[in-house]
């Protein structure tokens, strides 16, 4: 009976030593911190539409001061963007696009994901690989 348990056990051990090597000469996101975590879902050189919005709110978040009013826009509007910056923008005010619309006030920043902004009421603070952050011009 010791027998048969330490053969089992040598086994078990050889099987989850060769998985980690599997798992290891995969690479990520096995082994790594993901950025996203559509990143355990995308590991390869695919990205989820979502993943830059993710990084980009995650990269101009401590650069917004709190209760700012902010706007995120990509050339082709998806209904996620504005519900994950709500999330992770969460001690700012997101707002919908579009930018000055009718009777609509302008937000403080506006974060451009992909695209740069041609607006004269905003610079640039910020160039980021996904995108950049813009400030409104007082």
């Amino acid at each position: 009976m010791r027998l048969r348990n330490t053969i089992i056990a040598l086994f078990a051990t050889t099987l989850a030593v060769a998985l980690i090597v599997r798992f290891d000469r995969q690479g990520p996101p096995y082994f790594t911190s993901p950025r996203t975590p559509f990143d355990h879902y995308f590991p390869d050189d695919r990205q989820h539409p979502t993943t830059a919005v993710v990084v980009l709110c995650q990269r101009a978040a401590p650069r917004l001061p709190r209760g700012a009013s902010v706007m995120l826009l990509k050339s082709s509007p998806e209904s996620t963007i504005y519900a994950t910056a709500t999330g992770i923008l969460s001690r700012q005010r997101v707002v919908a696009p579009p930018l000055g619309g009718e009777g609509r006030s302008l937000p403080d920043f506006v974060v451009t994901i992909g695209e740069t902004l041609d607006h004269p009421s905003y610079a640039p603070v910020e160039v980021f690989p996904e995108g950049t952050l813009y400030r409104r011009a007082q």
